[in-house]
């Protein structure tokens, strides 16, 4: 039976790096398909040439297609010239693991990944096929056979999604709604404010004191994410196939807003559509003369900071978001804008349907679509741990049982803040909270912690990260994604 072998070849300049003959012998034929970009058509009766290259300190992913026409079993092994600026490994997730057998008649996927860690210019990688009528395996000194596996990136929520799903669950009741809690991972599935039949129905939240939330976003620097490079925020949790994260600290103290009009007496108007600090977190807004996409583009200027239209000095260039890679990260979502009445004595359940409402003041919209946002008295809410916290959110300051509620919510700072919900009964009223840990209404106008709440793009990907404070999960580089492309 034929034994055949894959042989890769890299050349990085002048340095060849030939993928060198597993076997001793070779086909003589040479022809190659190309099926698609970065996808290879082989047939192993065939010796083959294609070049793939890679830029300087980049990566590339390539995949092959190798078909075997024989009537028999196929051996084959992928190596390259043992080189210290060059990476190669086997995706862990290939269609067909690499495991060197291809059967009779079948054909299966090798999709490996390069790395060029040399900084040279470029990479120019080949790839060689070829087999031997019997005999052993032979490596040639000086070849390294491609035997470490890569974990690729995943999807940011995709893995919050998998980490609840495969992790035990025990129910837990709050306003008698149960709900599933996947203790181990500190996740639970809100049942989109208990109206689902199904335990699993809703989005998946992060709950507890303080949950393996962590992850790096706003970075300077992608390409090499550390405390130094990045800002750490928080996973709030995985809404319609997105994740939805919290600055991890407040962007200073600001007036939610503060316009004047004939019925409020300067007091601010709670339409978050036209609202001050709206227009100070997103794009659009640049010929504002106060406040405007200030923080969105990294700038300072003045910002409003009480009533009337008071304004005083802000500073967010270093604060703001900080380039372009993060900016394309924001996903432009709809926001619910329902309005809660001012007395916030109701459950997380209650809060969730009130924001999905339709009362709002007079000549307000239900929706807003727009990327920065503030969090919902739901998600803080949800938050804490339904099996230490049985109180409403007016009542998250309760000291029983050592301040349960509030002490067990992770979206709980210590300060006030402001959240994104209005009071349908005012014009003027908005939602924060409290120090104390009370969720409140107050007039716009007031200065309050800012803390910029978004949705991260579909398909954001997290290369490394386990979550915790000390290794927050880290997002792949936007500049591995030619053009921006979404995916």
């Amino acid at each position: 039976m034929k034994k055949k072998k894959i042989i890769t070849s890299a050349i990085v300049l002048t340095i060849s790096l030939t993928i060198a003959a597993l076997y001793q012998t070779f086909a003589t034929d040479t022809t190659i398909d190309l099926n698609q970009e970065d996808l290879y058509l082989v047939n192993l009766e065939s010796l083959n040439t294609k070049t793939v290259t890679i830029p300087a300190n980049s990566t590339k992913t390539v995949m092959y297609r190798l078909q075997n026409t024989s009537s028999g079993r196929i051996r084959y092994a992928v190596g390259y010239t043992t080189n210290s600026s060059v990476s190669v490994k086997v995706y862990s997730d290939s269609e067909s693991p690499e495991d060197g057998i291809v059967a009779a008649n079948e054909y299966k996927y090798i999709k490996l990944f390069l790395e060029n860690n040399g900084g040279e210019t470029s990479i120019t990688l080949s790839t060689i096929l070829g087999y031997e009528r019997g005999g052993d395996l032979i490596v040639p000194s000086g070849i390294t056979l491609v035997s470490e596996v890569y974990t690729p990136p995943v999807d940011i929520s995709k893995k919050i999604s998998e980490l609840y799903d495969s992790a035990s669950k025990t129910t837990v009741s709050n306003n008698s709604i149960s709900y599933n809690y996947a203790t181990s991972v500190g996740l639970m599935n809100d049942r989109l404010g208990g109206t689902t039949q199904s335990l699993d129905g809703g989005n998946i939240r992060y709950y507890g004191a303080d949950p393996n939330n962590y992850i790096y976003f706003n970075c300077s620097n992608y390409s090499s994410q550390t405390s130094d490079t990045c800002e750490l925020w928080r996973i709030i949790g995985v809404f319609n196939g997105r994740a939805k994260i919290v600055r991890g600290e407040s962007i200073g103290t600001y007036s939610w807003d503060s316009s004047s009009s004939t019925s409020n007496s300067g007091y601010g108007v709670n339409n978050w559509s036209q609202a001050d600090v709206m227009k100070l977190l997103n794009s659009g807004y640049e010929s504002e003369s106060v406040g405007g996409s200030l923080y969105y583009n990294g700038a300072s200027g003045n910002c409003y900071s009480g009533r009337s239209n008071a304004a005083t000095a802000c500073d967010f260039t270093s604060t703001g978001l900080k380039n372009e890679e993060t900016r394309w990260m924001i996903d432009n979502a709809t926001w619910n804008l329902g309005g809660i009445d001012s007395n916030l004595q109701i459950y997380s359940d209650e809060a969730y349907q009130y924001e999905r409402g339709s009362e709002v003041p007079s000549g307000q919209s239900s929706t807003w679509i727009g990327g920065i946002g503030l969090i919902y008295p739901s998600d803080y809410g949800y938050a804490t741990d339904f099996s230490q916290c049985t109180q409403n959110l007016y009542n998250y300051n309760n000291s029983t049982s050592s301040y349960a509620c509030r002490n067990n919510d992770w979206l709980h700072t210590g300060t006030n803040q402001w959240m994104i919900t209005n009071n349908f009964n005012s014009d003027m009223s908005v939602t924060i909270i409290s120090s104390t840990g009370r969720a409140m209404t107050l007039n716009a106008y007031s200065s309050y912690p800012i803390i910029p709440t978004l949705y991260l793009k579909k398909s954001t990907l997290v290369v490394s990260g386990t979550g915790t404070s000390t290794d927050p999960y880290k997002l792949e580089d936007p500049n591995n994604l030619e053009g921006y492309v979404e995916r």
